[in-house]
């Protein structure tokens, strides 16, 4: 496979997501064809091959052809659980970043991007268990590398030093209200950005789809609280790692 030239694995790819199906001759569910693309992704990084098949340019009619695939297949009542949260993929994450949604520029961008990272990283469910977090649950314990928006460690920080002192103590909330008051002036040094007062349910449990609304994602797609779990999930299962019962 790696020895194919990008134009040609893409025809190829096209064709066997066209084409692919059970042993018994049912059609795949559409998240089943999406891990198969994860799957020669990572082969092909394991390989060093040239392109990405989920980025790069020559694999845009590939990533088409998944998709109009996957719109048929839900047409046909393959995948629809209409209840059901929706993940999100890789671009309309990127889109959240991009947008503004996400971020550290903003206490609404700051508190949304951890509330994010909490269900992405810890697992927890949007409702009550993100409701029920202490600001001593969560504690730092290594830094890292990455660019400041895209990292948890730099955000925890940021967020450690916009909040109130009186809401240090680890029986203190973890999410707070954010003080729109100070919101136009938040590149000021030392201003705090958030109020001494917890965020309220319904805000809390509305952040994500807030988010979404404001990157222009979620039209065809239902997002709510639990899309960012269920993000993970899918990642997990993208790359071939059950994901603990719980998380289901």
């Amino acid at each position: 496979m790696e020895e194919l030239s990008p134009s040609q694995l893409a025809t190829y790819l096209s064709k066997f997501l066209l084409a692919v199906r059970e042993k018994n001759g049912e059609e795949y569910e559409p998240t089943t064809l999406r891990g198969f693309r994860s799957s020669v992704e990572r082969y092909l990084k394991k390989h060093r091959y040239c392109e990405s098949v989920v980025t790069g340019q020559s694999f845009a009619r590939t990533r088409e052809t998944l998709r109009s695939k996957q719109k048929q297949l839900k047409r046909d009542g393959k995948g629809n659980k209409p209840f059901e949260a929706a993940s999100l993929t890789k671009e309309e994450i990127e889109m959240l970043y991009s947008s503004g949604a996400f971020g550290c520029n903003s206490p609404q961008a700051l508190i949304n991007t951890l509330w994010y990272n909490n269900c992405f990283h810890f697992g927890l469910r949007g409702g009550k268990e993100q409701r029920d977090l202490k600001w001593g649950d969560v504690l730092l314990k290594k830094d890292t590398e990455a660019g400041p928006e895209r990292n948890p460690v730099f955000l925890y920080k940021l967020y450690k030093a916009k909040r109130p002192e009186s809401y240090m103590d680890n029986n203190a909330p973890f999410y707070l209200a954010v003080n729109h008051a100070n919101a136009s002036k938040a590149d000021l040094p030392g201003l705090k950005w958030f109020k001494p007062q917890p965020m309220g349910v319904n805000k809390l449990n509305s952040l994500m789809k807030d988010c979404a609304q404001m990157a222009g994602i979620g039209k065809d797609k239902r997002i709510t609280i639990h899309s960012a779990r269920k993000t993970l999930v899918q990642k997990l299962q993208d790359n071939n790692i059950p994901p603990p019962k719980s998380y289901k």
